[in-house]
């Protein structure tokens, strides 16, 4: 995962080639329905939309990045990404992991490796068992959680 600030490399993406896509785009390209669901189900929980967007990330080697806006967040995926449903499931499941981190949009410099180690154990999960809403996916959350923290 990266974000925006993390790298030379990704301040130099094309920001204003970002595109956003529906849902339903992205359910056409092959994603799930429940990880779409349960993007929903974060976003009203939280009061923070989670909106999905492409743009072309793999010239700097990244696939997919996770972005706090102001008022919302994103997931950031490249535009080939849409091309192959599994792959777009796994960068989605993995993004996604990012943003059910506790204390994702407050997130502190020194909690980055904890939060990428965290959306590595969850993410599979996610995209294995599929659960619609973050009740179904709070104890995949809290396993991940508790493993990192067990380190």
């Amino acid at each position: 995962m990266a974000l925006a600030s993390d790298s030379p490399l990704v301040a130099r993406l094309g920001w204003d080639e970002l595109v956003e896509h529906s849902w339903t785009e992205l359910l056409a390209a092959g994603l799930p329905s429940q990880l779409a669901a349960l993007s929903r189900d974060l976003g009203e929980r939280t009061g923070r939309p989670l909106r999905v967007f492409t743009m072309p990330t793999m010239r700097v080697g990244v696939a997919g990045l996770a972005v706090p806006f102001v008022d919302d967040d994103g997931i950031v995926l490249d535009r080939s990404v849409l091309d192959d449903p599994d792959v777009l499931s796994t960068l989605v499941s993995h993004e996604l992991a990012h943003v059910l981190y506790p204390g994702w949009s407050d997130l502190r410099v020194d909690q980055r490796d904890e939060m990428e180690a965290f959306a590595k154990i969850l993410a599979p999960n996610l995209c294995t068992r599929l659960p619609c809403q973050v009740d179904e996916a709070q104890p995949m959350i809290d396993l991940a959680l508790s493993c990192v923290r067990a380190d």
